[in-house]
């Protein structure tokens, strides 16, 4: 980060006025294109008051950044008429976008607060430098969270789907084990069933998620290759357990990667949230009766 920019991420006018840029210009439109395609409303570096900013320099570097967001949108440079117009779209959502916050009109929509809290946590996000963890610290990482890279158990099975519950159902599901017991073909019986018939590589957890808990129960250990009933909500299955597929631990060596990446979001998040507690502290937030 060049110190230019540095110095830009220690102004908090700086951080509001580059995340709310976008919020308050109007839906001009290059070529159709919305103006949310443009950069961003340049930012004053200065401490000044928002009814102050300083002058809106149009030059060569804001000229260059509006040609490469137009080329972005449209596939093209482009020609002289168009760059002109895609700048002056550019200087009017700027100067209203000044006159907004002058006005105080970000204050007044919960939803344009938010969003710009959004974008100034995605600010502090950007310019995060973390140092990189160490060997112990990603080794007690993976420990405390070894189940977050486990390979859990699959089923792969085949169901016949009787819907209801009553007694007509009940026999029906009998009558319908009894023909596949007996070696009929799935394929033609049953009702329908949004999920469909065969299912592959399937994670318990999630069956127990799609068809409930008495379905789920004791599928790691149903016998194979035999027809047997479950329950669900919806109604009867007749399933038949066709293969399953054990779980794995993974060794610290082979989630080495994905162990530092979840370390560095968990880290990352913690930064942020403190940074958060701090602009509260130093708020100074007072509640009233």
């Amino acid at each position: 980060m060049s110190a230019r920019l540095r110095q830009l991420a220690r102004e908090p006018l700086a951080h509001f006025v580059a995340a709310g840029a976008a919020l308050f210009a109007l839906d001009r439109a290059v070529h159709g294109r919305p103006v949310d395609a443009l950069p961003a409303p340049a930012v004053c570096a200065s401490s000044a008051a928002p009814t102050a900013p300083g002058p809106v320099v149009v030059d060569a570097g804001l000229r260059a950044s509006v040609a490469r967001a137009f080329e972005a949108t449209e596939g093209r440079p482009p020609d002289a008429r168009e760059l002109e117009r895609a700048v002056s779209s550019w200087v009017e959502d700027e100067v209203l976008f000044r006159e907004g916050v002058r006005l105080g009109l970000e204050r007044d929509d919960p939803a344009v607060r938010r969003r710009v809290a959004v974008k100034l946590l995605a600010v502090y996000r950007a310019g995060l430098a973390l140092p990189a963890p160490t060997e112990p610290e990603l080794r007690a990482h993976h420990e405390a969270h070894r189940d977050r890279w486990d390979k859990p158990a699959l089923v792969d099975f085949t169901q016949v789907f009787v819907s209801g519950k009553g007694a007509d159902a009940e026999a029906r599901a009998r009558e319908l084990l009894a023909r596949l017991s007996s070696g009929a073909e799935p394929s033609s019986l049953g009702d329908t069933y949004s999920g469909g018939r065969r299912y592959r590589l399937r994670p318990v957890a999630e069956l127990r998620e799609a068809f409930g808990a008495d379905f789920a129960d004791g599928l790691e250990q149903a016998p194979l290759g035999r027809w047997h009933e479950r329950r669900s909500p919806a109604g009867l299955h007749l399933v038949r357990i066709e293969k399953r597929t054990p779980g794995e631990r993974p060794s610290f060596e082979e989630v080495r990667g994905d162990v530092a990446a979840d370390l560095g979001v968990e880290r990352s998040e913690r930064a942020i949230r403190a940074r958060v507690q701090d602009l509260i502290r130093r708020a100074e937030v007072r509640e009233r009766p």
